[in-house]
Order: C-alpha cells, then structure tokens, then sequence
C-alpha cells in the first residue's frame, strides 16, 4: 500500500493464498511523516485480517489506544490525514 498523497511505501496488502512478495525495503520508510498528521493504531490479529483500534492526534496517543485495546496481535501504527471536523464532532473527539 503507498501513500495517495506523497506515494511512499506503507504496508504490504496481500489476499488470502498471495505468495509473500520480494521488496526492498531500504527506501520504503520516510524520515518523518507530513505536518498535521494524525495516527491510526491497526491490530492484525491471527486470521490475517487487519482491524483498526485508535486514532490519536499525536503518536502517543494512538499507541496508549492500541496497547488498551483487548485484541492481541501485530500493532502498526499508521500516519493518516486528520479526520474533518464534523467526522471528529460526530466521533466525540476533541481538538
């Protein structure tokens, strides 16, 4: 998966029975992701599939959600866009 807005590399997408893919990953982490950025915590549990715990405006943040969450597995933390105001008000979250 890369990012729409500056095309770095994120995270492997595979379906079910997809052979493991060979990439290089020396270029694929960015030093910092973009100002404003918000975080997403996505757990990927067991069965493969992967379900999205908490969203933090800072990093600390989104990994105090992940770590709380009750479901166990492999924790990536994601850079994201923030979310619209109206999607934070109708979320219940601040700022």
């Amino acid at each position: 998966m890369n990012c729409d807005r500056c095309g770095t590399f994120a995270r492997l997408l595979r379906r079910r029975g997809d052979p493991t893919p060979a990439v290089d990953l020396e270029d694929a982490y960015p030093t910092s992701p973009p100002a404003g950025s918000w975080y997403m915590a996505v757990v990927e549990g067991d069965d493969g599939v992967s379900r999205p715990v908490a969203l933090g405006e800072t990093l600390a943040k989104a990994w105090a959600g992940a770590l709380s969450s009750n479901l166990h597995g492999t924790i990536v933390i994601l850079a994201t866009d923030p979310p619209s105001r109206s999607d934070r008000q109708a979320a219940g979250v601040a700022a």
